[in-house]
């Protein structure tokens, strides 16, 4: 009996080494959010701006060399090269208190200008969002959603995307991915998943030629925003990129079963294409 729970503990203790060794390998991030309403004016009617930051800031990975490159190109994508050297903690704060900061600056001096037009204000809007997506051992794929309204007909959301190779902290492109000269095949792809996706999604107008719609048919093609899960390459295209504002955002699935053909024979992504052999999965 003694040797047997001898032999349970050294399992268990193995177990527990393994299980956090492999927690180690995968980036971890520390939530760094912030709200604030500032006023223009003590006169509130004026308007406001209100703000609203929540981002995941990588703050752990086993390689402190791809740790700090992978911050900093999403620190500097978040809130620009300034704030590359700041706090964790301090990050969303900061930011926030400079967009006040040039919002005050920026209107208060024509309120005089607006007195006698009761109806103006000055009201703004500013979301920021930062969140992680895939995160294994060789990929962590990385979203920016910033949202703004500065007061015009309409607002603008965009959507930014990054994959980074943890062995070196570089962000991945196509050309690491996708066998050279497949754009247009690639291209073709993209436009005939907009056409299946639509027919897939019953929220979506069913679309049988893409000539007949007001997408700009001859800017759809592989445009370096995308973001790769467990089943799939996900391209995403914002307002005023392929189509009117109206037509908003464009998100273009592309399942690995539909892309194989075109990638690279030996890339960062085999682990995740159907029937790998990759024991690293």
């Amino acid at each position: 009996m003694m040797r047997k729970n001898i032999i349970l503990l050294i399992i268990t203790v193995f177990s527990v080494i393994f299980l956090f060794s492999c927690k180690k390998q995968t980036v971890q991030v520390t939530e760094n959010n912030y709200e604030i309403r500032q006023f223009l004016n003590p006169d509130t009617t004026l308007g406001a701006i209100n703000i609203s930051i929540e981002t995941e800031i990588p703050t752990y990975f086993k390689s402190d060399i791809v740790l700090d490159s992978i911050r900093k190109t999403i620190i500097k994508t978040l809130y620009g090269d300034n704030y590359i050297s700041v706090a964790t903690d301090s990050l969303a704060k900061k930011y926030a208190d400079e967009l006040v900061n040039e919002y005050i600056s920026n209107n208060e001096p024509l309120i005089k200008e607006i007195k006698n037009k009761v109806d103006f204000r000055f009201d703004n809007e500013f979301a920021l969002q930062g969140f992680s997506l895939l995160s294994d051992k060789k990929l962590f794929s990385y979203g920016i959603s910033r949202y703004i309204y500065m007061g015009g007909i309409h607002s603008l959301n965009t959507r930014t995307f990054f994959n980074f190779d943890l062995k070196t902290g570089k962000v991945l492109t196509e050309a690491d991915i996708f066998k050279d000269s497949t754009d247009a095949e690639l291209s073709e792809l993209i436009k005939l998943r907009i056409i299946e996706q639509s027919k897939e999604d019953s929220t979506l107008e069913v679309i049988t030629n893409l000539e007949d719609t007001e997408y700009w048919v001859d800017a759809i093609k592989p445009n370096g925003n995308f973001y790769i899960t467990e089943n799939s390459i996900n391209y995403v295209f914002n307002p005023y990129e392929i189509a009117p504002f109206a037509l908003g955002e464009t998100e273009v699935v592309l399942p690995y079963d539909r892309v194989v053909n075109l990638l690279k024979p030996v890339t960062i992504l085999n682990h995740l294409l159907p029937k790998s052999s990759d024991s690293e999965k």
